[in-house]
């Protein structure tokens, strides 16, 4: 079995104002993620959890809060439970999500209760269902019964990957108690969170077969948001009938399958009778899961006849019952009945549209649950989520010798189809052959090649005689290694011969390209050194591309080609004739002109002459574009330029481009980039090889249609000169090359000094182009001079320490790079002078003693007044976590960022109420720009003078990244008192 993480991320863009009926007025909406060590996100930073990428995408306007704890249980055992397996209702997790008043509660309990031993000759159903669904409702009547009264989700657990040192039984979890919590939300009108479909296919996203990675997490976060973005967008009304409702009679039961109604359906009610109309009001069937669409009554008698109606049902109500519908079982049917409506050939057939009928009819499978979930949940067949085209979004996976899936058709007429069977393989591959219901083989043994990966798709083909009408048609899977999609069934022929054959010479060789022909499963080449010579001996054959590449020519001959397509039934008849005479290669620039430095350069703009001229590749991969056909990979580009960009690096590549350099010397050269992957690297070297940026590294920018631009500098003579960009490793595109004059850069400005004890800080805006900058300073106005007290700055604030107080400074600031020095700044100064306060005028960082591995921030180093400030990971010398006290008299301190004096932190609107939020503000030196520092156990806490009774506080208390900081009024709490340092 293989558990392979595919990149799958489900992303649902919905306005979030179609939340608001779930928002108390002008407050967050509370969200309390009830749980154990899954939820409580063990090992996993705090903002790694779902909880915390939860409130990523839920936004400011909720408050999502973590109650989950490691080793927790829903049941509360009548005996005394474990003690490393305590019920969740007796731990202060349970009162703190009570106490939080949730507007919407998520529980996820139920993993840990797999690991409880039922009694002695008893399963674990036996002995613990219905103690567990008792439990597990009397949990939701608990929220339910909050002031807030919440929409509580139950959620169906991750899946359990395999066996684990914790004790907690797989098939138990998968197979009972996550069908009960999908009984247990049908019961009580729930909406559902469903973890385990989430889960399914990602079976390496676990750190030890229970506990999810980020990566799995964050999966789980999507599928909450999925979840309360629907219910949220439709809250419960009466739901209206099903519609479009249909009963398909088979051997012993019948089908009934349905269009769900709009808005919210948390179940369904079905009611059948013997007598048309006799349905009454009772349900033959109740609480079928709202998810799904379909029923089989297995409980039919052959040679009767029986009438359905079926109800949708929600919290609001039971909604009105459907459009009546009958079937009669007779023996003399298919006992398995197809998986909606019944597939036609000629058509398309998904792999997990098995017939319905169960093991032994719909399907032989070795499992006894679904490994991939949602699909076909209740069933033994492995499913995972599919990216193919076409795909209704599963596959079956888990494939193994012996087992087998039955499809219903209804053949439209007798005669030989081509069946494309649509299949993936990240292994060796297989074997499988299609059979009729008498279990003769219709196709022989068809090989499932690797394919390179589970989700890298390929069809293989094969035939089958049909006869008309309705049939039952079996995949035998003879060995296992792949996934299958789907199986297309078309009316075979042999192809029509190909259209459009071109022939461009190249050096001693031929590339040849043609167009597809329909039914086609590969091609023929063939070959002459006369006009009509070719016959009937293929040069070549199987190619699977429209396009091949002839090489070991003779230079200065014409050659003379047509190509053949090619299926199980035969061959077709030859193309026209195409012709080319192979010639040698001469390198030269592309155009005919050099291309001007400085300037721009085409990435593909590279120099003729071929492979180990102009360029070089480790493979010709020949893709057809209409810009240069040489073999060398283009693509089209969504960025600047002429449309195309060249894709397809590799360790060791080259490409070469003759220029004209107008006046020698150092230039900025501008690789134009992206990657989709991690990147890699790449240096610019002259013909000598000299290799003239050093490794130039180009980073992954999210898509190999992002662009961005990495910078490398380069001294150059002034002429003609041949250039290669030299390819150090692959993994990422190249659009533009742009070459740049530099110059010293110009001046900075906005110098600003701010005085503290025995120290100046300053600041000042950044000047383009500069790579450092020189700090000059003196005792008198004007008299800096030229020597530097300070150089190779690269930030663009600067602490003078170790300073006499009382004595004024005056300092200028140059930038600087490798063409020389700019002229100084503006001058500015500032006069040390000693603190009276509980520490010295300085710059400090502020650790809140809730969460020590961050700091006091100031968002991306924002300069907007209004800025909310927050709580952030720690990072040495991180000019936005750094904040200048300065003593202003009567016990209160002035605090700025560091990288701007202008601004300072303040209370909003000078306010006192509990949660004004802390921002930073203008300097104007209002009270609620004043803080009192107060020493306590481990640090300080700190008052605004406007509200004297509150102290600054990070919200929640949190220690997720992001936290806003407000004031509260003064509590003691960890998380309104800091420690004071200055790294």
């Amino acid at each position: 079995m293989r558990f392979t993480i595919k990149r799958i991320l489900l992303i649902m863009v919905v306005s979030m104002a179609s939340l608001g009926w779930l928002k108390p007025a002008h407050s967050q909406t509370r969200v309390a993620c009830v749980g154990d060590s899954i939820t409580y996100g063990v090992n996993l930073a705090s903002n790694q959890t779902y909880p915390a990428f939860l409130q990523t995408l839920l936004g400011s306007g909720y408050n999502v809060q973590n109650f989950g704890y490691p080793g927790l249980s829903l049941m509360s055992l009548p005996g005394g439970n474990p003690s490393y397996h305590p019920a969740y209702t007796s731990t202060t997790q349970y009162s703190a999500a009570i106490n939080f008043n949730p507007n919407i509660v998520i529980i996820m309990l139920g993993t840990n209760d797999a690991s409880f031993a039922p009694n002695a000759g008893q399963t674990w159903a036996q002995t613990y269902e219905s103690m567990f669904i008792s439990q597990y409702q009397s949990l939701i009547g608990a929220f339910k019964n909050c002031p807030a009264h919440p929409v509580v989700y139950v959620a169906l657990c991750t899946r359990i990957a395999g066996s684990n040192s914790y004790g907690i039984d797989p098939t138990v979890l998968n197979s009972v108690i996550v069908p009960e919590l999908s009984t247990i939300a049908a019961a009580a009108s729930a909406p559902v969170v469903n973890f385990f479909a989430a889960s399914s296919p990602y079976g390496n996203a676990y750190q030890d077969n229970v506990h999810p990675t980020a990566t799995l997490t964050q999966i789980m976060a999507n599928s909450a948001y999925a979840s309360i973005q629907q219910y949220a967008s439709a809250p419960p009304t009466t739901p209206a009938a099903p519609s479009a409702v249909t009963a398909t009679p088979g051997n012993g039961g019948v089908q009934l399958s349905w269009t769900a109604p709009a808005g919210w359906v948390s179940a369904y009610n079905v009611y059948r009778s013997t007598t048309a109309g006799g349905e009454g009001t009772t349900p033959y069937a109740a609480g079928l899961p709202g998810y799904l669409t379909n029923y089989v009554d297995s409980g039919a008698t052959n040679g009767s006849t029986y009438y359905y109606k079926v109800a949708a049902v929600n919290s609001a109500a039971s909604g009105a019952q459907s459009a009546e519908v009958h079937g009669a079982p007779a023996s003399t049917l298919y006992a398995g009945l197809p998986y909606g409506a019944l597939p036609s050939v000629p058509g398309t057939i998904f792999a997990d549209n098995y017939d319905l009928g169960g093991q032994g009819i719909g399907y032989n499978s070795g499992s006894a649950w679904n490994f991939g979930g949602f699909d076909r949940f209740y069933e033994g067949v492995g499913m995972e989520v599919n990216t193919d085209s076409p795909t209704n979004g599963f596959d079956v996976g888990w494939t193994a010798a012996g087992q087998w899936l039955n499809y219903s058709v209804n053949v439209a007429a007798t005669g030989t189809y081509l069946v494309g069977f649509r299949v993936a393989s990240g292994g060796t591959g297989g074997t499988l052959h299609l059979e009729s219901a008498t279990g003769a083989n219709l196709t022989g043994s068809v090989t499932v090649p690797a394919t390179g990966g589970w989700q890298t798709w390929a069809t293989v083909n094969a035939t089958a005689t049909l006869p008309v009408g309705r049939q039952a048609l079996k995949v035998v899977q003879d060995s296992g290694g792949y996934n299958i999609n789907a199986m297309t069934f078309s009316t075979s022929s042999i192809p029509s011969a190909p259209t459009g054959l071109a022939a461009t010479a190249g050096n001693a060789q031929v590339s040849l390209t043609w167009n597809a022909s329909t039914g086609a499963t590969s091609y023929n080449v063939y070959r002459a050194t006369t006009a009509g010579g070719e016959g009937t001996t293929a040069i070549a054959t199987g190619i699977a591309a429209t396009s091949y590449v002839n090489t070991g020519l003779t230079n200065g001959t014409t050659y003379y080609y047509k190509v053949a397509a090619v299926n199980s039934l035969g061959t077709s008849a030859q193309s026209t004739e195409a012709n080319a005479k192979p010639t040698g290669p001469v390198e030269a620039p592309y155009g005919g002109t050099a291309a001007a430095v400085p300037g721009t350069v085409q990435a593909e703009n590279y120099d003729t002459g071929g492979q180990g001229l102009g360029y070089s590749v480790t493979a010709v991969n020949g893709s057809a574009n209409s810009y240069r056909t040489d073999g060398v990979d283009l693509e089209t580009c969504t960025d600047t330029g002429n449309g195309y960009d060249m894709g397809w690096t590799g360790t060791g590549q080259w490409f070469r481009y003759t220029v004209n350099v107008a006046t020698a010397g150092i230039y900025v050269v501008g690789f134009r980039i992206s990657s989709g992957g991690t990147g890699g690297t790449l240096h610019l070297q002259n013909a000598a090889g000299t290799n003239l940026t050093g490794t130039v590294t180009v980073p992954g920018t999210g898509g190999w249609q992002t662009w961005t631009t990495v910078n490398a500098l380069a001294t150059l003579p002034a002429g003609q000169q041949v250039l290669t960009v030299y390819q150090d490793t692959g993994g990422y595109n190249i659009n533009l090359l742009t070459f740049t004059k530099q110059t010293a850069p110009a001046a900075p400005v906005g110098l600003t000094a701010t005085a503290g004890t025995a120290q100046v800080s300053l600041s000042w805006t950044a000047s383009s182009g500069a790579a450092s900058y020189n700090v000059y300073r003196s005792t008198t106005a004007g008299g800096e001079g030229t020597t530097a007290i300070a150089t190779g700055i690269t930030s663009t604030t600067y602490v003078n320490t170790g300073l006499t107080n009382g004595t004024t400074y005056f300092y200028k600031v140059a930038a600087v790079n490798a063409s020389g020095t700019s002229s100084q700044s503006n001058e500015a100064s500032a006069t040390p002078a000693a603190s009276t306060g509980p520490i010295a005028n300085g710059t400090y960082t502020l650790t809140p003693q809730n969460a020590t591995g961050s700091r006091l921030d100031a968002t991306n180093g924002s300069n907007t007044s209004g800025t909310q400030l927050q709580i952030w990971t720690a990072a040495a010398n991180n000019p936005n976590q750094k904040w200048i006290f300065t003593y202003m008299g009567g016990g209160y301190y002035k605090i700025q960022p560091s990288y701007n004096t202008g601004l300072a932190v303040g209370v909003a609107g000078n306010g006192s109420a509990n949660a004004t939020a802390v921002q930073l503000l203008t300097d104007n030196g209002a009270t609620g720009q004043r803080w009192q520092l107060t020493a306590v156990t481990g640090g300080y806490t700190l008052t605004p003078q406007c509200a004297t009774g509150s102290t600054l506080n990070v919200s929640g208390p949190s220690s997720a990244d992001g936290t806003p900081i407000i004031i509260w009024q003064a509590t003691g709490g960890t998380n309104t008192i800091f420690s004071i340092g200055t790294n």
